[in-house]
Parts: C-alpha cells; sequence; structure tokens
C-alpha cells in the first residue's frame, strides 16, 4: 500500500515540477517577446530621430545656400529656386513630423 502511494506522490510530484518548468518557460518567453519589442521600438524610434535630423541639417544647408547665393536684388536665381524646391522637398520626405 506504501509503495502504490510513494509510486502516485512520485507521479503526481514529477507532474508539478513539469507544470513549473512549463510556467517558467512560458514567463521567459514572454519576456524574450517583450524585451523584443522594446529594442524595435527603440530602434524605430532611433530612426526617426536620425530621419528628423536629417531633414534639419538639409533645411538649414538649403537656408544658407539661398542666403549666400540668392540674396541679390534681383531674387532667387530660377537654377537655384528649383534646386531649393528639390531639397526642401527631399527634406520634407524624410522628416517624420511631415505627412509627404
Amino acid at each position: 500500500m506504501q509503495q502504490v502511494l510513494s509510486r502516485k506522490s512520485q507521479r503526481e510530484l514529477a507532474r508539478q515540477r513539469e507544470a513549473e518548468a512549463a510556467e517558467v518557460a512560458e514567463i521567459r518567453r514572454k519576456k524574450e517577446e517583450h524585451d523584443r519589442r522594446e529594442a524595435q521600438e527603440l530602434k524605430a524610434l532611433e530612426d526617426e530621430a536620425s530621419h528628423w535630423e536629417r531633414a534639419e541639417r538639409i533645411r538649414e544647408y538649403a537656408r544658407a545656400v539661398e542666403t549666400r547665393q540668392g540674396a541679390g536684388s534681383e531674387g532667387v536665381p530660377p537654377k537655384l529656386g528649383a534646386w531649393l524646391e528639390w531639397a526642401r522637398k527631399k527634406a520634407d520626405r524624410l522628416d517624420p513630423f511631415c505627412d509627404t
């Protein structure tokens, strides 16, 4: 009788250990998934910030070119005006705040 009870207890203990191991594995899987999502979100944030910085740098450069080369009394020459428009559109395309 005691041997039957002992085997039964051993099986129950083994099932309990398996259940605990499965629970630990599930917790670990969820943490890894969370960490992976966090890393992806951080990467996306860093990419957006980088695109914004590039857009701002291009706009600043376009302003400097316009100031230095287009500040004549006749206004901005057509060729320079076309280039400025092109540069600013490129900046808008990079900028995560623009809806282009």
